[in-house]
């Protein structure tokens, strides 16, 4: 080959895999020295999508590279409070090999470990109420905090039928849908891309005929 680079397949199963590579040239009349080896990985794991788009009889195709995230998962996540402003949060670390991380492993995400605290309720309107909270601030080894979310449903229910109002990162939002006299449960938690923090403790609230009425745990 003439030029200064070279590009060949290893195949998608060698997916970050170690190689041993070296550069010689030739002529007519042989091959010269090798070069000093130098050690290179593969890519990491991914796959390719094609996405076709059909106009007029015409068929347009793009080709896309998807690359692979970890499928290892953190166990044993335990978390104490560390002081007075942080909390000492503690993880199994998960086995950095090719075939759980789809490459290498770079870090680890934390969600935020702190969680809204002075959670109030007022009435907003007919069919709506008012929250307010304070808020929450991340450490230098969580992500930052994208926002937070008001996850509600009606006492007696399991959690997992709640619904979620997300909002930025104002301390207060309006919850639409109440309806008078049934009793709601309501967590307030802040996420981060590490995903969904700590949630504040349980706030029980009810809109009655002619007022709101608010009980914490």
């Amino acid at each position: 080959m003439n030029g200064s680079e070279f590009i060949t397949q290893v195949g998608q199963e060698n997916y970050y895999s170690l190689y041993d590579v070296k550069v010689q040239a030739f002529n007519n009349y042989g091959d010269g020295p090798n070069s000093t080896a130098v050690r290179i990985y593969s890519a990491e794991d991914c796959k390719y999508i094609c996405i076709c788009l059909l106009v007029k009889s015409s068929v347009f195709a793009n080709s896309f590279l998807l690359f692979q995230v970890p499928v290892a998962v953190v166990t044993n996540a335990n978390a104490w409070r560390y002081n007075s402003t942080a909390c000492k949060v503690t993880w199994d670390i998960v086995p950095d090999v090719r075939e759980t991380m789809k490459g290498t492993i770079m870090g680890y995400q934390v969600s935020p470990i702190l969680y809204p605290t002075e959670v109030h309720v007022y009435s907003h309107g007919p069919n709506s109420v008012m929250v307010y909270w304070r808020g929450v601030s991340t450490g230098t080894n969580e992500e930052p905090l994208q926002g937070y979310k008001l996850r509600y449903w009606t006492n007696g229910d399991d959690i997992r039928t709640a619904n979620d109002v997300t909002v930025g990162k104002d301390t207060k939002a309006v919850i639409y849908g109440i309806q008078k006299d049934i009793l709601y449960n309501l967590r307030v938690l802040g996420y981060s891309r590490g995903g969904d923090g700590n949630k504040g403790n349980t706030i029980y609230f009810t809109l009655g005929k002619t007022n709101l009425s608010t009980l914490s745990n």
